[in-house]
């Protein structure tokens, strides 16, 4: 850990497992697995843009974490590119 970000962050993030570790994880007869819960390594992760459409629960189908096009920022539009719908808006609470 490099920060005070990094520091809480692991805190309070998901355990993430390699496939290897996953019947040690799951063995409850196992009580020692703290060294589980070191951060995993970055080298073994991989990130990619995908479409706003994670951001709405009624989008449950695996297209959604598909890798999707970004426009430089100097051309990006205002409205997101696979928005085709307009998205509902909150009414007032009060």
């Amino acid at each position: 850990m490099n920060s005070p970000f990094d520091e809480m962050h692991a805190a309070q993030d998901a355990v993430r497992l390699h496939y290897r570790d996953y019947a040690r994880w799951l063995d409850r007869s196992i009580e020692d697995v703290a060294d589980l819960l070191s951060p995993y390594p970055a080298s073994g992760m991989s990130f990619h843009p995908v479409s706003t459409r994670v951001n709405a629960v009624k989008n449950d189908d695996a297209s959604i974490i598909d890798p999707v096009e970004v426009a430089p920022a100097n051309e990006a539009s205002a409205a997101p590119a696979d928005s085709e719908e307009e998205l509902p808006t909150q009414a007032s609470l009060f």
